[in-house]
């Protein structure tokens, strides 16, 4: 399975610790906003929002004819590594399939943020983004210092927000809020 296309929801659950440690040895982004997969096959994982109380399939009258996505209540996992061959110096974010990840929904800019990961850790950086980049109550200032970032620490790109996790604190995490 490519690494772009890999469940590491379903992997970490599926693995003991030190085998999906060992297997997954980057960072991770847990999605905490209400989030759904969008509609037919993708390339890679993207997510849009879900408007609070959309609700798509009360509205139809017969459910299959609705095109609306249906909410996945599963923690969204996206692995912070690099995807692409374009600026290998740092690990991009963004709604376009140029990027390593990709978070398809309008108030993420088409490149938005990238990480750099170095000898003191992962250091996220806003790339000039419209909607801004968060590090926990922080905006951090378009093509300005990073945030060097901690595990379970709090990020936003625009109104999305997720965790940040490394990959034992990952396993420990899903372990807990699913098993």
């Amino acid at each position: 399975m490519p690494a772009e296309q890999a469940d590491y929801l379903e992997l970490a659950l599926g693995l003991p610790r030190d085998d999906f440690v060992r297997k997954c040895s980057f960072p991770f982004l847990v999605g905490l906003s209400p989030l759904i997969a969008p509609p037919g096959p993708q390339r890679t994982a993207s997510f849009d929002l879900l408007p609070e109380g959309d609700a798509a399939s009360s509205t139809a009258e017969d459910p299959q004819e609705t095109t609306d996505p249906v909410r996945d209540t599963r923690p969204v996992v996206l692995a912070v590594r690099k995807a692409q061959s374009m600026f290998p110096n740092m690990i991009t974010v963004g709604r376009t399939a140029n990027n390593d990840i990709i978070i398809r929904d309008t108030k993420v800019s088409k490149f938005h943020a990238f990480f750099r990961i170095g000898k003191e850790g992962t250091e996220l950086y806003d790339a000039g983004s419209r909607n801004g980049t968060w590090h926990g109550l922080e905006r951090l200032i378009p093509k300005g210092p990073p945030a060097l970032l901690e595990t379970g620490d709090l990020v936003r790109f625009g109104p999305l927000q997720f965790s940040f996790y490394d990959a034992t604190d990952l396993w420990d995490h899903l372990r807990g809020r699913i098993r």
